[in-house]
């Protein structure tokens, strides 16, 4: 079994010798690595010689997809981003790093009334793979309270403080959403829990300070 492996991965080397594969992994650093601009560019040049039949080993074209996918988005390819996040969850359903960036792109762009649903669909997907990211219950509830329900982002506010109480965003996301249900003292008590743990949150001191009724 050994010989069989070391016979096999001598072919792989040999193949890379006749292929070019020092390019090939450069591609595939840029592709990950590099600028958006770059990571445009050595991403698809690694699909363009998948699609010519020349797979290489050891890539995760789910990777490759959702890599493209974020250059994209960095670079307000809105349509681009989306198709590529679309396909790196169809070739790895359990991608939960593709649905979130997809369910972000989604809140960036468009009309809330369109895109919000489909991003809230998008981060209901990334909690159900890993249901103990706080981040995940984070990035859902802003999408509710900026869709205007801030009911439902509540639950998700509450979860996410349990899950890490440590992280100032779940306490701002959850003074955020009793704000906007008219809940003056929880409100002002989860700012300055934010701002205990992260004090460079100008918006947070600017709302604080208009609930206390005190004027800079």
């Amino acid at each position: 079994m050994v010989c069989k492996l070391q016979f096999l991965y001598f072919i792989a080397a040999f193949v890379c010798l006749l292929e070019g594969c020092g390019s090939n992994r450069q591609d595939q650093d840029d592709c990950k690595n590099g600028t958006p601009e770059r990571s445009i560019v050595a991403c698809t040049r690694i699909l363009n010689r998948a699609i010519a039949g020349k797979q290489e080993p050891l890539v995760d074209y789910s990777e490759v997809y959702r890599n493209r996918g974020n250059s994209y988005r960095h670079t307000n390819q809105t349509d681009l981003a989306l198709k590529d996040f679309s396909t790196a969850i169809l070739l790895n359903p359990q991608s939960a790093l593709a649905y979130d960036e997809r369910g972000r792109t989604y809140t960036e762009n468009g009309l809330k009334s369109y895109t919000y649903p489909l991003a809230i669909k998008d981060f209901s997907e990334v909690i159900r793979l890993d249901p103990n990211d706080a981040n995940a219950y984070v990035t859902r509830g802003w999408a509710y309270l900026e869709f205007d329900k801030a009911e439902m982002a509540l639950p998700d506010a509450m979860h996410a403080v349990e899950l890490d109480p440590k992280d100032a965003n779940t306490y701002d996301l959850r003074a955020r959403v009793y704000d906007a249900l008219n809940q003056k003292n929880l409100a002002i008590a989860d700012f300055r829990k934010s701002l205990a743990i992260d004090a460079n949150r100008p918006e947070n001191t600017k709302r604080l300070l208009e609930l206390l009724g005190i004027t800079p």
